[in-house]
């Protein structure tokens, strides 16, 4: 018999009289009246075929093909109520993988500082870092990714977001270099520098050279690196110059003896931002892992 031709609710009646075996107490519970019970009852003998309950003495008894449905009926109707229960989620017991597309400045902003919060609330989840790249919304609408994390603008419809923070940027460079000295750093002194680039995608242009371009200078950029992590090492033994955010400058400054200027162009702060799709704005399990990301040091609520 083909499913779609019985109206579902029957087997919930059925489910109800085969437990209670009567159709006063089985309308009790339905809340439902006994005739709304017993035409219930009918329409599903009429499709199975079967009479399904007769009456004996007070009650009802199940004919053989009764019997034979009941824990069927049953074992299927629990499977349903489980299917259709709200999502369930506690950190604690919870044995899930995360995933965050951000590159290794995003990593390094992020990650350190909740470590150890995972660790102790919830032991078995796992949270895996992800390469940046150009598709990452589609990503998260593909289920490839959980959040992603970076200095976005506009995310297309259907990406959440929430502020992480706003980043501003200094010039780095080691302490031996030419432009080391006490004063601030000209333009024309900014521009005439060589300079290291971190771009994934090895252009060798960024948004400094817009802000150049716009003073009627350019700068000549000798060497692109695909990680952050590699700036310090590289300044450290080169006169190359870095245009890195404040918060990088911090990390590495002191223990790679490097020191920052001002940069002398008029950057705005950036945004640096966590998205994640709307399909897991509701999730408890995704709705804590956010929470987690979004109490990280300098991050705030946003819409």
């Amino acid at each position: 018999m083909n499913v779609s031709s019985i109206d579902l609710n029957l087997l919930v009646v059925f489910d109800t009289v085969s437990r209670e075996g009567s159709v006063t107490e089985a309308a009790r519970q339905l809340h439902l009246s006994q005739s709304a019970v017993s035409n219930a009852l009918g329409r599903l003998r009429s499709a199975l075929d079967d009479p399904l309950f007769v009456r004996s003495g007070r009650g009802l008894t199940p004919t053989p093909r009764a019997l034979a449905m009941a824990p069927l009926v049953r074992a299927s109707l629990e499977q349903i109520e489980r299917a259709l229960a709200p999502p369930r989620f506690d950190p604690a017991t919870a044995r899930l993988t995360f995933s965050v597309a951000t590159n290794d400045m995003g990593a390094l902003m992020l990650l350190p500082d909740i470590v150890d919060r995972l660790s102790r609330e919830a032991p078995g989840v796992q949270l895996r870092t992800l390469p940046m790249s150009s598709d990452v919304f589609p990503r998260l609408g593909a289920h490839e990714a959980d959040f992603v994390f970076g200095p976005f603008t506009q995310p297309p419809p259907g990406i959440h977001f929430a502020e992480y923070t706003a980043l501003t940027y200094l010039c780095l460079m080691r302490a031996r270099h030419p432009l080391a000295g006490p004063g601030p750093l000209s333009r024309e002194e900014l521009a005439g520098a060589r300079h290291l680039l971190v771009s994934a995608s090895g252009d060798d242009r960024g948004f400094i050279d817009r802000h150049l371009e716009a003073c009627g200078l350019s700068r000549r950029v000798v060497m692109t690196v695909p990680h952050f992590t590699l700036v310090p090492n590289v300044l450290s033994r080169s006169d190359l110059v870095a245009v890195v955010n404040t918060r990088l400058a911090a990390e590495m400054s002191g223990r790679f003896g490097l020191v920052s200027k001002a940069v002398p162009l008029p950057i705005g702060p950036v945004r640096i931002r966590l998205f994640w799709h709307e399909r897991t704005e509701g999730h408890p399990a995704h709705q804590w892992m956010r929470r987690v990301l979004m109490e990280t040091p300098g991050m705030t609520a946003g819409v």
